[in-house]
């Protein structure tokens, strides 16, 4: 792989440089410090009515962090429905996180040795290509001071660690990589993202409650 093919599929990865809100995992789970005012917001703004996050936020009670519906969430992905491929994706958490790995470290962008080797153990005679499923995720959460915004230097490492792992599996693997895209607004390509890894033929999942409800949903599939 040339510089400039890495270079081109990393710039191919979305950037969501503020997404205080439209956090599919923080507000299924109740976590953080503000998916209780979130979890409103998506439901009164009405550029989220038809979001996945709308439709499943009004079939509990939002005020309730232990109450959660995998069968309803699963319902509503279906509706959504998109044709399962026979392809590989591979979700890579990067963004905020690259440069604050005090609560991160189990996530793929600081264990290249565990991905590949999760990549190998999913690979069979049907896999053509490998579809990299991810977003520059920047959370800007101003109750942090700001913790989790944008910075250069952050998006700087994050091209340098993406980079490194991109070359890792074109040299390992030998098959095509793609970086899943859409020409969707921010809040559209987060559900077909989601979509993407849970009508997946197969997926290998980064921690995070954003894999994980994907992990559920495909279990209750």
């Amino acid at each position: 792989m040339t510089i400039s093919e890495k270079i081109n599929l990393f710039e191919q990865i979305r950037l969501l440089k503020c997404n205080k809100h439209y956090r599919i995992g923080d507000l299924i789970y109740a976590r953080g410090m503000r998916w209780k005012n979130d979890r409103k917001i998506i439901l009164s703004d009405p550029k989220y009515q038809d979001s996945i996050l709308f439709k499943y936020l009004k079939t509990i009670d939002i005020n309730r962090p232990e109450e959660i519906n995998w069968e309803s969430l699963a319902s509503i992905s279906k509706k959504f429905y998109k044709p399962a491929k026979n392809n590989l994706c591979v979700n890579i958490r990067c963004g905020d996180i690259a440069t604050d790995n005090e609560f991160h470290q189990d996530c793929f962008i600081f264990n290249r040795d565990r991905l590949m080797h999760s990549i190998d153990n999913f690979l069979d005679s049907q896999t053509s290509s490998i579809t990299i499923v991810a977003a520059m995720h920047y959370g800007s959460n101003d109750l942090l001071d700001n913790r989790y915004s944008y910075t250069d230097h952050n998006y700087s490492v994050n091209q340098d660690i993406i980079n490194n792992i991109l070359y890792s599996i074109k040299q390992e693997f030998k098959l095509p990589i793609n970086i899943f895209q859409t020409s969707s607004d921010d809040i559209k390509f987060i559900d077909e993202s989601f979509l993407e890894l849970v009508f997946s033929y197969k997926c290998i999942l980064d921690n995070g409650g954003f894999g994980e409800c994907v992990y559920h949903v495909r279990n209750n599939l």
